[in-house]
């Protein structure tokens, strides 16, 4: 009787059981280097406009802004990681969700010595059912959920922000090229103001200083040039990592960046700063932590389990019973996993409370701070005009022989110096703008 109740649990456990298949994920250097060196087709392909962003890299053809936040979105490494993350909270709701196994216990006994004459193999069945877990299963599955709606909520905010950061990125591309141009024009200047004066050095018309001077002006401007170039290599190169493209990939982008010239009132920006994705999903966070909390007190109270034992003694007496097994919370009363999940909900409390404050002190900084770069803009774009037209008379001053060359080259430097400082802070606003919105959780028009 005993070995065929043994042998029909064995079956039983193992048809009724789901078992998973195990599938090892080897890290292969070929396949490896394949996804660092090639753009991922198969990710691009499966996105909406995918395609058309895909054969506009294959034919060379300039990306525009949607281009870039689309392509940040697909294939930035750090969003797939997090998307990684996200199923990874999934499978977390799926375990909060199972159910304890019952437990079959089986055991046999064989008559030895004594009396044992017309005596039976004893053995003893068992059946047992933990039922604790009834109390704090809807408190394991709803911090589970809220965990994920709070990590979900949190990925569209780093997709929004590594979205944002990849148009700041190609900003900085397309002002870097336009200063690159000034800077290619201003060195030529200068070379000509250093060949002019070491013309003249040749013919006793100047000092010594005076070319070593022109000479100093020249290399200046040269390395100045040179950091330039090497600075917009980089953020070609930033642009491709936040793009989650190879560095091999040529890419050309057709943006040109736009800013606001009025911003709304503080009061307007503060309004919708606890609706920003990233305070939303905090406050998700700190009820899912709010209902492990709670899970920790109900969780102090004893485990309890039913058994249903079935037994036969070596005289063939068959009992059926039934059973309850309760731990005794003597050493371990749940106390400690107590005071962590309160301490831990408190700092959540508290770090709540501080990114509100912060995004309100950022908000007024940015706001202060924009304000004052296009006060700079106004100024500097009406003195750019006034010298540009200068600029027209310098030239006719000089071929009407009113000044001389190197005056001439000269005020046109600072032409193009003034150009530089206007596309730095238009740089600058521009980044600053993309950043009052993230802080705002509002689009500045």
């Amino acid at each position: 009787m005993f070995k065929y109740a043994f042998f029909v649990m064995l079956a039983l456990v193992f048809f009724i059981s789901d078992c998973a298949e195990y599938k090892p994920l080897k890290i292969n250097n070929a396949q490896i280097n394949k996804k660092t060196s090639q753009i991922d087709k198969k990710a691009l392909e499966s996105m909406p406009n995918g395609k058309i962003i895909l054969s506009k890299l294959e034919n060379d053809e300039p990306l525009n802004e949607n281009d870039i936040a689309s392509l940040a979105l697909i294939l930035n490494h750090t969003l797939k990681i997090e998307r990684d993350n996200l199923q990874i909270a999934k499978a977390q709701i799926k375990n909060s969700q199972t159910i304890p196994n019952p437990s079959v216990s089986a055991d046999t006994g064989f008559p030895i010595a004594g009396n044992i004459l017309n005596t039976y193999n004893s053995y003893s069945i068992g059946l047992s059912y933990p039922i604790d877990w009834i109390f704090s299963h809807s408190a394991k599955v709803k911090s589970a959920v809220l965990e994920y709606e709070a990590k979900k909520l949190n990925y569209d905010f780093n997709a929004y922000q590594i979205m944002q950061d990849a148009k700041i990125t190609a900003a900085n591309v397309y002002y870097l090229e336009q200063i690159l141009k000034q800077l290619s024009d201003k060195l030529n200047l200068y070379k000509k103001i250093y060949d002019t004066v070491k013309n003249a050095y040749s013919k006793q018309l100047v000092l010594l200083s005076d070319l070593q001077l022109a000479k100093n002006e020249y290399e200046t401007s040269k390395l100045t040039y040179l950091d330039t170039k090497n600075l917009l290599d980089k953020q070609n190169d930033k642009l491709k990592e936040v793009l989650g493209l190879p560095l091999n990939v040529t890419l050309k982008v057709n943006f040109k960046p736009r800013y606001t010239s009025k911003l709304p009132p503080l009061k307007e920006l503060y309004k919708n700063i606890e609706n920003r994705l990233d305070i939303v999903a905090y406050r998700l966070a700190y009820q899912a932590q709010e209902e492990r909390t709670r899970l920790a007190f109900i969780q102090q109270f004893p485990r309890v389990s039913i058994n249903f034992p079935f037994n036969r003694d070596t005289s063939n007496v068959q009992t059926l019973g039934v059973g309850i097994s309760i731990d005794f919370p003597i050493f371990n009363t749940n106390k400690a996993q107590i005071d962590i999940q309160k301490a831990t909900r408190k700092k959540m409390y508290d770090e709540y409370i501080s990114r509100i404050i912060t995004a309100k002190f950022d908000i007024k900084r940015l706001k202060s701070d924009i304000e004052n770069i296009q006060n700079q803009l106004r100024f500097l774009n009406a003195d750019y005009e006034n010298n540009t037209d200068l600029l027209r008379y310098y030239n006719q001053a000089y071929r009407d022989n009113y000044i001389n060359i190197i005056e001439f080259y000269k005020n046109s430097n600072d032409v193009i110096d003034k150009k530089i400082n206007i596309l730095n802070l238009e740089k600058s606003l521009y980044s600053m703008q993309i950043a009052l919105e993230i802080a705002s959780a509002k689009k500045i028009n």
